[in-house]
């Protein structure tokens, strides 16, 4: 029996995906340390630094996930590279507004800060699992008050 998309939506016309700049280093990329991406390369968010990616491990299946589409800048040695990444489940980027930026990590969840009297505060503590659709991938400065980038995942 042929397949019928109940959303009478083809494949091929689902619409554009959310593609980044990303950076990595080679010794971040793989567990080896030495492997150069390539296209097509399955990847993931790194918490090494603001928008970086790392292949992805053995059996991930939560968080954000994307593919490698051009080598914008290849890595070579400590030096950073840069590449576009087509995401998977990745639907938008967001900022969110941070008042104790040494309490949010890259990699984490992001969540609401305080109780109901304040008004809009938002940390990343917590490692990110499932259930959790938000990804803190950059921020704009290691402590202080600031602003938080997140994935927000599918």
């Amino acid at each position: 029996m042929a397949y019928t998309n109940p959303r009478g939506i083809g494949v091929s016309d689902q619409g554009p995906t959310l593609v980044t700049l990303c950076a990595c280093t080679l010794t971040d990329y793989t567990v080896a340390g030495t492997t150069t991406p390539v296209v097509g390369d399955g990847v993931a968010f790194s918490a090494t630094g603001d928008m970086y990616v790392a292949r992805l491990a053995d059996e991930v299946a939560t968080g954000p996930m994307g593919r490698v589409t051009k080598i914008a800048v290849a890595p070579v040695g400590s030096a950073v590279g840069y590449l576009a990444v087509e995401w998977d489940n990745v639907i938008r980027l967001r900022s969110f507004p941070c008042a104790t930026l040494a309490n949010a990590t890259r990699g984490n969840k992001i969540e609401k800060a305080g109780d109901t009297s304040v008004a809009a505060d938002y940390d990343a503590p917590d490692s990110f699992t499932a259930g959790s659709n938000i990804l803190c991938v950059a921020k704009s400065a290691a402590t202080g008050v600031g602003t938080l980038l997140g994935a927000v995942c599918i």
